[in-house]
């Protein structure tokens, strides 16, 4: 993505020039190690501007110098990625102010800085619950079920964000992410620890938990099902494709795999790798009362049980490359 950019204005919370440095430069580095050929930290770095910004609050509390600044540079592209991934209901109000109000702050910094396009990263699950396909186009905010206020807040923050810019007369495009995982070719996480690796981590605090229990332990899906993985590299050479031919005002692009094993293969494979052979993925009209052990699983696996449980055929404009 660097190839297509002479220089990067960085927005980063920090009380320091310091502090703001160093988090950007840990988050490089995070990424670089994930990926077999290390890319030059200090030449990138060479064409990044730091700005002090935050976004909860208006213009993102950026002075009006900096701004001034920033209008200067004539900056042709904003790309959001800032967001909560927490989907609890009890976090509601902390998930809107982040997905949604910072969105919009962000579609009126955009505006005041005069930059010429926005682009926002959002998921692919603003389509929330069900199965089949579906289209790169808006979803109902009032009638889609969803699973989780998470996706429920970046299906609005899409229509939002369609609704300001075209008042603020900035062209939108919009990028759609499946579940991201690591890089394809060195398998590291690149410092991710949500999603995939979220549901690693409770599996593997399960086992510890059991002390070597051995008796089959049911966990509830659609073992024919699919889960959408995308590696980051990949998902990056979509977004490289679509730089190539040039964003396009109010396009929708899903950035997702075309190969998707069976939830079950998937399902065992990180079993296998964790020791946990004896959880075994069903049906959940198919099985009986659960056991003591199977009750506290669910009750911990309830956020990714969504999405062991649906078969989504995401189409694209982009052409498949994996």
């Amino acid at each position: 993505m660097w190839g297509h950019f002479d220089r990067a204005y960085v927005l980063i919370r920090g009380a320091t020039d310091e502090v703001r440095r160093g988090k950007l430069i840990t988050a490089l580095r995070q990424a670089a190690d994930s990926y077999a050929v290390k890319p030059d930290l200090d030449a990138l770095l060479d064409r990044v501007t730091i700005v002090q910004g935050d976004i909860s609050v208006a213009n993102f509390g950026v002075s009006e110098a900096a701004m001034a600044e920033l209008a200067a540079a004539k900056i042709d592209q904003f790309w959001h990625y800032a967001a909560s991934l927490n989907y609890e209901e009890h976090r509601r109000e902390m998930i809107k102010s982040t997905n949604i109000d910072g969105a919009l702050f962000a579609a009126n910094f955009c505006k005041a800085a005069h930059i010429g396009r926005f682009v926002y990263m959002s998921t692919a699950y603003t389509c929330g619950k069900g199965n089949g396909p579906v289209p790169e186009a808006l979803h109902a905010e009032d009638s889609t079920p969803f699973s989780n206020y998470y996706e429920e807040s970046k299906c609005n923050a899409e229509h939002a964000l369609v609704q300001a810019c075209r008042a603020n007369g900035t062209p939108l495009t919009i990028f759609r992410p499946s579940m991201v995982i690591g890089n394809s070719q060195t398998k590291h996480p690149g410092g991710s620890d949500t999603a995939l690796y979220g549901f690693m981590r409770e599996v593997n605090r399960l086992k510890s938990a059991l002390g070597g229990v051995k008796d089959t332990i049911r966990v509830f899906g659609m073992p024919e099902g699919e889960v959408n993985f995308i590696p980051v590299d990949q998902l990056m050479i979509d977004i490289g494709l679509v730089l190539s031919k040039g964003l396009v005002d109010g396009e929708i692009y899903h950035l997702s795999s075309d190969f998707c094993p069976p939830t079950e293969r998937s399902f065992g494979m990180i079993c296998e790798q964790l020791g946990m052979d004896n959880l075994k993925l069903v049906r959940r009209d198919e099985a009986q009362p659960l056991s003591k052990i199977e009750r506290v699983l669910d009750d911990k696996l309830s956020f990714y049980a969504n999405y062991i449980n649906q078969r989504k055929l995401f189409e694209r404009k982009i052409p498949r490359s994996h």
